[in-house]
Order: C-alpha cells, then structure tokens, then sequence
C-alpha cells in the first residue's frame, strides 16, 4: 500500500545559513557606522553561505494519508543528536577570524515523497530525522520496521512559504574559543577611548 506524510496545517521552516567574514569585509562594514553587523546584512545575509546552507522544516508531520485518501492522526518522535549545541560552545567555526550566522523564519508547505510498503503502516516506526548541521531543521523521515525488514528514508522538497524575521549573528574565533560579537557601537567607545579614528581602515585594521 502507499502513504504519504505531511503537515495538516503547515509548517515552520527555516533557511540556516552561515560563512566566513573576511577581517576586511568586517571593517569595511563597521566604517559603514551601522550599530551591528546584523543591522548592515539584514538584506543579505544569504550572501554569507560558504560554510553553511540549510532549509527545511521544523515541525514533526502529524498525519498520514492512506492510498484512497482518506487521512488520520500519527504521532510521531524524533531521533535527537546528542552532539547538539549552541555555535558559541564550539571551538572554532569556518576558517576565517569571523563568522556570520542566520537563520530565516518562514512558515509554509513541504512536501514529502509517497513511499510504498508491503505491511500495514505502523506510527512507531516512523521517526523524525534532524538535520545533521542544522539540529532544528527535521530534514527526512525513516521508516525502520524490524518485525518485518521494511526500511524507506523518506525525504521532502519545499513547496511554498513566506518570511516572518530573520536572526543574524556574528562570532568570532578566539584561543578561548567561539564568542558573540556584533556591537558595533561598543567597539567604536573603546576604540575612541584609545584615540583611534574610528573612519580610518588602515587605524581600525592595525589594532587586531
């Protein structure tokens, strides 16, 4: 018999995006005068992708259409990765000095491929896959039976959506490790309080 899955009334989905900042493009940006790095990509943060590039959806499907169309109920857990973290918790991130990190909130339809199985489909062996660089995003679905050997990876594409506000952050790789750091405005005071000129590049560039 054939399924399908799906969310019943949509889904949160999120584009995840992240990549080096050249210690040049940050300083041409910080002349800019905006008061934070996310103020000044808001537009184009896709822009920063090398390193990262993820979109899917974040919620579970709940239900299960039957070959004839009628639909019912499933409930459905996920498989977690226990490696999953903040970025900050990480020791390094991309192979630049700076790394810029987004992630686009939208809400929409994905849609999932049919499978076909020889037995009576049965929800607890249906699992939510995560994402294996973007935890939040449920990127397929398994459907692992052992009673009777049937194993199918299910995956989806994007159908349509629209934006609800993205999340930018900028970090910085450190001997300490991963930290946050995207107050522009903070950096031009002390920089001040050093008397450096803060429209200068070559004065800006000279203190890292």
């Amino acid at each position: 018999m054939k399924y399908k899955i799906k969310h019943k009334n949509g889904t949160g989905i999120i584009e995840d995006v992240g990549g080096g900042v050249s210690m040049d493009d940050l300083i041409d940006v910080f002349l800019k005068e905006f008061d934070s790095w996310s103020d000044s990509i808001y537009s184009y943060f896709y822009n920063y992708n090398n390193d990262l590039d993820e979109h899917g959806p974040t919620n579970v499907v709940d239900t299960l259409v039957l070959e004839d169309g009628n639909e019912r109920d499933i409930n459905v857990s996920v498989i977690e990765n226990s490696d999953s973290g903040s970025l900050s918790d990480r020791h390094s991130l991309g192979w630049q000095v700076f790394f810029s990190h987004a992630v686009s909130n939208e809400k929409g339809q994905w849609k999932f491929d049919s499978f076909e199985l020889e037995y009576e489909f049965n929800e607890k062996y249906l699992q939510g896959d995560r994402n294996i660089d973007s935890e939040s995003i449920i990127s397929m679905y398994v459907y692992d039976n052992p009673e009777n050997d049937e194993y199918i990876d299910i995956e989806g594409e994007f159908v349509e959506c629209s934006g609800s506000g993205v999340d930018i952050k900028l970090y910085v790789n450190t001997k300490d490790g991963v930290a946050e750091c995207d107050n522009f405005s903070v950096w031009r005071e002390e920089m001040e309080d050093k008397e450096i000129d803060t429209s200068s590049k070559e004065e800006v560039k000279n203190i890292y």
